[in-house]
């Protein structure tokens, strides 16, 4: 009988420069991410996050999303993923694109926007963004 398995492919730095040292207020997109080869059935997002631990402190994150590689959500229109609570510093948490961002199956093509409401810019080092495709294989 066969049985289906969960499988992780290779995890991936995407981190846009800008995220280091990021501004209150501000926000950044890490580049295109294509799902046309991969065919994964979900990303895992890690996310690190380096900064002014305060008790408001916290990050938005989004996955904006595109059909053709070409045009992507704004974030006011993405969806959304969830927060990063800046209590305490520096903070690591993950995402499911699919679960998390209420998405029946993975998108084409994405990236992950990052919007700082921390309070203070982001550390100059230490941020990141990383993405592992998730697939089952029946074996």
């Amino acid at each position: 009988m066969a049985t289906a398995k969960v499988s992780y492919g290779t995890s991936t730095d995407i981190t846009p420069a800008g995220l280091q040292s990021l501004a209150n207020g501000s926000g950044v997109a890490t580049a295109a991410q294509s799902n046309t080869t991969t065919l994964a059935q979900d990303y895992l997002i890690e996310l690190k996050i380096v900064g002014t631990a305060a008790a408001a402190a916290y990050l938005d994150v989004y996955v904006l999303t595109s059909q053709g590689g070409t045009n992507y959500d704004t974030y006011q229109s993405a969806k959304y993923l969830g927060k990063i609570f800046l209590t305490a510093t520096p903070q690591q948490t993950q995402f499911s694109i699919v679960s998390d961002g209420s998405f029946f199956e993975c998108p084409q093509n994405f990236e992950i926007y990052v919007v700082n409401n921390t309070g203070a810019a982001l550390a100059a080092s230490g941020n990141s963004i990383k993405v592992t495709a998730v697939n089952i294989t029946i074996a």
